[in-house]
């Protein structure tokens, strides 16, 4: 992870803090949105490389100007979703590891089998069927002025797969889908530099699928191209990295392990064919996505 050092302890750690947000900042790295199991669901961020997890407010993402900086093709017709004209710039963090971005996943590994209730949401973007889902809805961003943002993916014939989008909400509405024990990977982009304050709800489902049985979480991730942090600040990172050290240390160190399994074939973020990098996560399998028809 190639990120600010503030003290020796949390430099080893890939820690710093950020004086405007009073957060860890990440530049790069495997750091998810993670959805635990935890008084029925909890979002929190889980940092894969350190093993560390976080509460949302206590860490960020770092859009970085130039390194997150990709240009919309003026042949795609893919993109319109995300606001941006063709042959303009946007910032994106890819679905594809990136050494120098942060490798922002959705992982719901926490959850011990049978803990979350089978059910079909009725998502045409989904297989038809009842599975565990854990489904994660976009309830509000607050960003730059005309920002906007959206989480995407693409199908094995190269079409956008449309998540989420404050430009053009997809039919379906503003979800996407895990779940129990999965961990996915989507492209985020933002149209604009700036601070994004993203607010998400996870819910599901735990013993049965009556209204009583219906859990949820809601919480704030901020996403931003601030500058990155000087070292004005030491004393609250260490402060911070102790206490989140000790916060989660039980749950982190429970956790079990499970083999990676690299993903030979992906996409590029508007949908060319792409060798991907091995990823370091701790894959199950995918989420079933409905295929288009061919």
């Amino acid at each position: 992870m190639n990120i600010t050092t503030l003290l020796a302890t949390v430099a080893a750690m890939s820690l710093p803090i950020t004086p405007a947000f009073a957060q860890v900042l990440y530049t790069s790295g495997h750091v998810d949105i993670g959805l635990a199991e935890e008084d029925g669901v909890e979002l929190h961020i889980h940092d894969e490389d350190n093993d560390l997890e976080f509460a949302p407010d206590e860490a960020a993402f770092f859009i970085d100007p130039v390194l997150a900086r990709v240009t919309r093709p003026t042949d795609n017709t893919n993109l319109a979703f995300t606001g941006v004209q063709p042959g303009a710039d946007f910032w994106l963090f890819p679905a594809i590891e990136n050494p120098n971005l942060p490798f922002v996943g959705v992982g719901a590994e926490e959850a011990a089998p049978d803990t979350f209730s089978s059910w079909n949401p009725g998502d045409s973007r989904l297989t038809a069927g009842s599975f565990p889902y854990l489904r994660l809805t976009l309830d509000a961003v607050n960003g730059p002025d005309g920002g906007q943002f959206a989480i995407y993916e693409f199908n094995q014939f190269g079409d956008a797969v449309v998540w989420m989008s404050t430009f053009a909400s997809p039919t379906a509405g503003n979800h996407l889908y895990v779940t129990e024990g999965d961990h996915r990977h989507f492209n985020y982009s933002f149209s604009s530099l700036g601070t994004y304050q993203v607010t998400f709800t996870v819910s599901g489902y735990v013993g049965g699928t009556d209204p009583a049985n219906f859990v949820s979480d809601t919480a704030t991730y901020t996403f931003t191209s601030v500058p990155e942090p000087s070292t004005y600040g030491v004393i609250a990172a260490a402060a911070l990295f102790v206490f989140v050290a000790v916060r989660h240390g039980r749950r982190s160190a429970a956790r079990a392990k499970s083999p990676s399994s690299p993903e030979s074939v992906g996409a590029d973020f508007c949908g060319r064919s792409k060798t991907a990098l091995p990823d370091r996560s701790r894959r199950r399998p995918r989420l079933p996505t409905k295929r288009a028809a061919a």
